[in-house]
């Protein structure tokens, strides 16, 4: 019948297929615009067995019984994003209308805007789960006005606390056992052992102390600063079956630590020197970098 293109087969059904037309418009629009107001929901802290977070390049887990000022500081951060929905879904779409301009156009060195990407993983005392993910415009002005999600993720990520977290320091889910390390320079990488591992992470958290380490750059553009070293350090977890990694750029700031890795005879003066050093003509200041059309 649908062959010869006859419509009989649906006759006396018409009321029905729009009903069903009608129906799947209303749950378009139900999910659509949130109607329901599931995207906008933030679980209640009583909820909560556990917290994923990930920005800034790092991954954390936290816990109520054990972090619970931890998961109220994601959690305002959580509801400041939802209540700027309108503002960074402009942001975007200003972003994507400008994106056809801006070929050829050398990039500032002082960039006022940037974007970052926050994911949130809720695991709740029900079984159930939570993940929200979010591009975040991060504008410096915002970073200076008290409560706007810039500012909150700006004093969450570089406190003290959360540095500490990056490190696994004082927490005895996590032992350091080793890593790597990459001297650019020489083209020749070594293998941390755990006591190595140990030392050279006792010398980060010696310059985390003295503000030499752990700050985040929401605006950093690579300028090569940091020293031509890739440095690794890796944990094993106490079930001995989690195994986690911390990627750390070595800047001519972290003296501690540069002083470290000339004592177990890893690095020589002769290797301390920043990529923009070591790659002039990559890093090159006085070209002028333009978007590719």
């Amino acid at each position: 019948m649908l062959l010869a293109k006859s419509l009989r087969v649906f006759r006396g059904s018409w009321k029905g297929l729009g009903l069903v037309l009608v129906g799947c418009v209303g749950v378009c629009c139900v999910l659509r615009f949130d109607l329901l107001g599931v995207a906008a929901r933030v679980p209640a802290a009583s909820q909560v067995q556990s917290l994923g977070l990930s920005v800034a390049g790092n991954t954390y887990r936290f816990t109520p019984e054990e972090d619970g000022e931890l998961v109220e500081q994601v959690r305002a951060i959580h509801q400041a994003v939802i209540a700027d929905e309108t503002y960074i879904l402009g942001m975007q779409s200003s972003l994507r209308a400008g994106a056809a301009d801006i070929a050829d156009v050398a990039v500032p060195e002082d960039v006022d805007e940037t974007y970052t990407g926050l994911r949130l993983t809720y695991q709740l005392d029900n079984g159930s789960q939570v993940e929200r993910w979010y591009s975040l415009p991060i504008t410096r002005d915002r970073l200076t006005q008290p409560d706007t999600y810039d500012s909150l993720l700006d004093q969450l990520v570089n406190s003290e606390v959360m540095k500490a977290r990056r490190l696994h320091l004082d927490d005895g889910s996590w032992t350091v056992d080793g890593g790597s390390l990459y001297v650019e320079a020489r083209e020749e990488g070594y293998d941390l052992g755990s006591r190595e591992a140990a030392s050279i992470l006792a010398a980060v958290e010696r310059d985390m102390a003295a503000d030499n380490w752990g700050d985040h750059d929401w605006f950093d553009t690579d300028s090569g600063g940091d020293y031509a070293l890739s440095l690794d350090l890796s944990y094993i977890g106490a079930d001995e079956e989690s195994y986690d990694w911390i990627t750390i750029a070595v800047s001519p700031e972290m003296t501690e630590t540069v002083a470290c890795l000339e004592r177990l005879g890893l690095v020589e003066q002769q290797d301390l020197v920043t990529y923009q050093d070591l790659y002039p003509d990559v890093y090159d200041t006085a070209t002028e970098w333009t978007v590719p059309a």
